[in-house]
């Protein structure tokens, strides 16, 4: 009787060893894993802010394209934020909120110097552009903020006389038209009626269906294809800016034939509009609606 009770009591014994020994294991295993996992989420949490920051960065740039357009003179120079009231973006305080975000629109003079190159002081104050700064700020966690910002030079795109190379840019798009099978957006003529070559180094168009882009071709040349020239690559959906290989109008140039646009469908029934971009900075647009 002794002895089976002695043997009863080490196996109690043994038991709570073999408890305390796993519980070390799994202190130790997830030691390494709880870090691990925490170090995956707090990466995915800054990329998905990232992405969120960087649509708002592009819709603010966009809502002053669009106040530039409705009148050049609302871009008065200063700090605010932006609203938007039965379909107008407006400047509103002086930052506007979107969840953990605060958005600010910077609004200040270019300055050019006698050959008309932008310079950080100059000059001449330049009456009919602006340089346009977007930021976007927020915090990660408490103590982590983070802040992404953008630049762009806004023209008075209906003053057709000054030193960007936009200003002597004419986009005519009274031959648009579609194709056969209402894929590819034809017929856009470009000239240059400037004394000064005029190279046009991206282009974005965006549209009101769920179609791709998947090539640009001007005159002869591919300057924009989703596999092979130009980035980004892949096809890519209304409002991607494409870095194309960079095109020149001459100065004085004939009109050039903008020959294509390429869709991964038709094009038929939707409003379209370009954006062009010079090696300068400097952009103009036109707005069409398609309808075969």
């Amino acid at each position: 009787m002794l002895k089976r009770y002695f043997k009863k009591t080490n196996r109690k014994g043994l038991g709570i060893i073999e408890i305390i020994i796993a519980t070390g294991i799994f202190t130790v295993v997830m030691a390494g894993i709880v870090p691990l996992y925490l170090g995956v989420f707090d990466s995915n949490l800054r990329d998905i802010n990232k992405m969120q920051a960087d649509m708002l960065l592009q819709q603010g740039l966009e809502a002053v394209r669009s106040i530039r357009d409705q009148d050049f003179d609302n871009l008065v120079n200063g700090t605010y934020g932006l609203s938007r009231t039965a379909g107008y973006w407006a400047f509103s305080g002086s930052s506007d909120v979107s969840g953990k975000f605060t958005r600010t629109v910077t609004v200040a003079d270019i300055m050019r110097n006698t050959d008309c190159d932008v310079v950080a002081s100059g000059v001449t104050v330049d009456p009919n552009s602006k340089k346009i700064t977007v930021t976007l700020t927020w915090d990660y966690k408490p103590g982590d903020s983070a802040t992404v910002s953008a630049v762009e030079y806004l023209t008075n795109w209906s003053y057709q006389q000054g030193c960007e190379e936009a200003s002597n840019f004419v986009i005519d798009l009274s031959g648009i038209g579609l194709s056969s099978n209402d894929t590819r957006v034809i017929g856009i003529k470009l000239r240059n009626i400037g004394p000064s070559p005029i190279t046009i180094d991206k282009i974005k168009i965006t549209w009101t269906n769920g179609e791709l882009v998947e090539e640009v071709k001007i005159g002869s040349a591919i300057v924009w294809k989703y596999n092979n020239t130009g980035t980004p690559t892949g096809k890519q959906p209304s409002g991607t800016e494409l870095d194309i290989e960079n095109f020149t109008l001459s100065a004085y140039s004939p009109i050039i034939l903008l020959d294509h646009f390429l869709f991964t469908g038709s094009m038929d029934e939707t409003t379209f509009t370009i954006y062009f971009t010079m090696l300068d900075g400097s952009v103009r647009y036109s707005q069409v609606y398609l309808d075969d």
